[in-house]
């Protein structure tokens, strides 16, 4: 029988997700499914969320994680995401049980132990960020999920 090294067990399986100019550090048990966008039915909202999409027959929110941490951001109604990333909602709420963001290019699946961040010394760019951190090599954000959803059950509400 094949023993499994306790360093394979302190692994995260994870997406880093190209998002704009911003790479996000997903757990890949939150991801539901990266899917090329649908139509998006614009809703009265903050700029960063783009509209509601369907989904599996449900209505979710999709979102803009770069516009939310900077209203500069410029959100294309020209030309829509390509993909989403539908994400599984970290606290139990039947007003947000899903949601989804634009995604910017594929996602890269990885492995992270603790030897794969580095957390870097600058300050948060906004409160959905946790943590900037270099994971894997590559310059990224860990969001705060909880917050982030906080935002959006704040306007689908």
């Amino acid at each position: 029988m094949m023993e499994v090294s306790s360093e394979f067990d302190q692994k995260l399986q994870a997406l880093i997700v190209p998002m704009g100019m911003t790479n996000v550090v997903l757990p890949q048990s939150m991801v539901a499914e990266i899917m090329a966008t649908s139509t998006v039915r614009p809703i009265p909202a903050p700029a960063w969320v783009i509209g509601l999409i369907e989904w599996r027959a449900l209505e979710i929110p999709l979102i803009s994680f770069e516009a939310l941490c900077d209203e500069q951001a410029v959100i294309s109604t020209q030309k829509p995401a390509r993909r989403v990333a539908v994400l599984h909602s970290c606290v139990a709420s039947e007003a947000l049980e899903f949601y989804a963001v634009q995604v910017s290019s594929i996602p890269h699946p990885v492995r992270l132990g603790e030897a794969d961040f580095q957390v870097l010394p600058q300050e948060r760019p906004c409160d959905v960020v946790a943590e900037r951190v270099i994971a894997a090599g590559v310059r990224s954000v860990i969001p705060d999920f909880h917050t982030l959803e906080q935002h959006i059950r704040s306007v689908i509400e």
